[in-house]
């Protein structure tokens, strides 16, 4: 597929999906996963130029693209780290729900996918980035979703600048947001996943407003599918009448 600048191969059979996956140091991964991830931050190119430094691993585990998967593996595997957040999760959707409840002889109406977003980007930011996360500005969440919106604009290269006005506005503003978020040392109050993910970044050399750009990595990676997921299987349920009597019992 022939793109502005590029072009995109898209492989459907699986005996060449097989055969590529044996040559990871032909066609690697975490290049062209650094190149997307600094094209849409709008990292400087120092920071790129820090990322792409043993960007596959080859001269052991260190370097800003390796060092973030032994602190996944280790901040999000079943245990007391990953237990606090999701309890944090928890009890966030808990208020939610119960600030529903309609006052007494009355019904009340929602926009249940407007609700969604909201209630489950308050409750994943609450849990990854702690109390004092971007999130609660409603401007910062209204600029995540413009930015995300727009991120084919940004990963073609088209002119985001032209082409994608809102996302480029809304991306700044989460950056901003982001650059004080760390600045102000809120990040102390994180997740251990956030907390060891800064710690990376100054390690490497990184600038405050470049691991900030590269924060929008985990924001799209912990907020984008949620909850349009959560969206569908409610449909699902509500279209099933028996499923949902089952599951209200």
């Amino acid at each position: 597929m022939t793109m502005p600048g590029t072009k995109m191969y898209i492989v459907t059979i699986s005996e060449l999906i097989q055969a590529i996956q044996k040559q990871p140091l032909v066609l690697a991964f975490s290049p062209a996963a650094a190149k997307f991830m600094s094209n849409i931050s709008g990292a400087s190119a120092e920071a790129h130029k820090i990322l792409m430094n043993n960007v596959n691993g080859h001269e052991g585990d260190w370097g800003l693209t390796m060092e973030p998967y032994a602190s996944i593996r280790a901040t999000l595997a079943p245990g007391p780290a990953l237990d606090e957040m999701n309890r944090t999760m928890i009890q966030t959707v808990a208020a939610s729900l119960d600030a529903l409840k309609p006052l007494s002889g009355r019904r009340g109406m929602i926009k249940l996918g407007k609700w969604l977003v909201d209630n489950v980007t308050a409750a994943t930011a609450n849990s990854v980035y702690g109390p004092q996360h971007p999130f609660k500005d409603e401007n910062v969440e209204a600029g995540f979703w413009h930015f995300e919106n727009d991120l084919m604009a940004f990963l073609a290269g088209l002119f985001p600048s032209i082409t994608a006005r809102k996302g480029v506005a809304g991306r700044e503003r989460l950056v901003k947001a982001f650059e004080h978020y760390f600045q102000s040392e809120a990040y102390k109050h994180a997740s251990p996943f956030v907390r060891d993910g800064y710690e990376i970044g100054v390690n490497n050399g990184l600038s405050i407003q470049d691991i900030a750009r590269y924060e929008l990595g985990k924001t799209l990676a912990a907020l984008v599918n949620t909850p349009s997921t959560i969206f569908w299987m409610l449909l699902f349920i509500y279209s099933h009448p028996e499923l949902l009597q089952d599951i209200r019992k």
